[in-house]
């Protein structure tokens, strides 16, 4: 997998009991913890949640169990974690904030509005909220948006995370970055940072759409199940989004223009790095890649290629940590993904061979040994070497 390291100064802080690393806006401004070195302590129930999440200052880690119904609003105040227990971890309802708030991590959850609670979001930061991190998380079938971020809120990371939507409900409008042309408190704010997310079916439009803010999307997947005559990104008033390694896939608009007539030119800039397969690059923008804000973070970037592959492997609640093993990409055998099961790959593969630690890249059945199992695999692979990049079943994948 070709990855590229891009430095530019960094803080990196990890959360303990460590599940993620906080990256992008969210290390700045004094970083990102969360509720680590507080309480760990488990909910299962609204009153509960509320308790533990709406206590101000004091830290906890919240450990989701099973599906809770929030309806309106839980106001998180700041130093909380809220991290699901595992990948069936559901909150119903609008997810919000006390206003004025930081330092608050969201990872592993399932996240739903279907009957517009709220404010109609799934979660809705707002109101000078900084230092957020939301991580591998699903959001679907919000009412108004899956995720949205306005008011002055700053230094917010969203990584790993998945948004669909079940249904048409004419307002499938996933993540809306500044709320009014007219807010211009927002200037110098609305720093976000959106990296390996995955837009889905039902998705039309905000995926984000921008204003006033620096907002860095790198390595995201827009599928090609997207709702037809939308877009993906929506370029505000005032503005700056940085577009890197993306991959759009059949998409009707990868960015459209929303400032004509409404304010100051918004911008975007983007590298040679996106894929557009089956749709075109667009050309109404001026491409200000060259003098577009640089993130004063260290990020790498992924080859946009291999972006679909590991946005489906690693994304949402139910996304698996570290990369996908290589057939994930090809064949089985062809290590070096070179396309052919050649004498390179032998050489890799009896590296691994009756091994039983950091097997993951060969142990294709998940029995624990690279044994004759994968061997008449790559043996078969080896005689015919074959440039089919079909990607083959992979035990146990959904």
């Amino acid at each position: 997998m070709k990855r590229r390291v891009v430095f530019t100064g960094c803080i990196v802080v990890l959360c303990a009991p460590a599940l993620c690393a906080v990256d992008g806006f969210a290390t700045m401004g004094g970083g990102t913890t969360g509720g680590a070195g507080g309480t760990l302590v488990t909910v299962d129930n609204v009153t509960d949640l509320e308790r533990y999440a709406e206590t101000p200052n004091t830290p906890y880690i919240i450990r989701i169990s099973g599906t809770i119904e929030i309806g309106n609003s839980i106001t998180i105040c700041s130093n909380k974690t809220l991290r699901g227990e595992d990948s069936n971890a559901t909150l119903i309802g609008n997810l919000g904030f006390r206003n004025r708030d930081s330092n608050i991590l969201i990872e592993r959850l399932n996240i739903t509005n279907p009957n517009d609670d709220g404010e109609g979001d799934g979660i809705s930061l707002k109101q000078e909220i900084s230092n957020v991190f939301i991580t591998r998380c699903t959001f679907y079938d919000c009412q108004d948006g899956c995720l949205d971020i306005s008011n002055e809120s700053d230094l917010i990371t969203v990584s790993w995370c998945k948004f669909y939507y079940t249904r048409d409900t004419g307002h499938n409008f996933v993540n809306l970055i500044g709320s009014s042309d007219k807010q211009t408190d927002d200037r110098g704010k609305l720093r976000v940072t959106m990296h390996h997310n995955g837009w889905s079916s039902g998705c039309k439009e905000r995926m984000p759409r921008v204003r006033f803010g620096q907002v860095h999307l790198y390595n995201n997947c827009y599928g090609d199940d997207l709702l037809p005559g939308g877009y993906c990104i929506g370029v505000g008033v005032e503005a700056h989004i940085r577009v890197e390694n993306n991959y759009f896939n059949r998409v009707s608009n990868p960015w459209k223009n929303y400032y004509e007539g409404k304010g100051a030119d918004g911008e975007i800039g983007w590298n040679d790095g996106n894929v557009f397969f089956a749709c075109a690059e667009p050309a109404w923008a001026e491409n200000r890649y060259a003098g577009i804000f640089i993130p004063p973070y260290s990020y790498t970037l992924d080859d946009a290629a291999d972006v679909p592959v590991l946005v489906q492997y690693g994304a949402g609640a139910d996304g698996r940590e570290g990369d996908p093993p290589h057939w994930f990409f090809g064949s089985y055998g062809d290590f070096d993904r070179s396309g052919l099961v050649d004498c390179n790959d032998l050489a890799v593969f009896t590296e691994y061979w009756m091994d039983t630690e950091d097997i993951d890249d060969a142990d294709y059945d998940h029995n624990g040994q690279v044994n004759l199992t994968e061997f008449a695999l790559f043996a078969d692979h080896y005689r015919h070497t074959t440039h089919d990049t079909a990607l083959p079943q992979t035990p146990g994948k959904d």
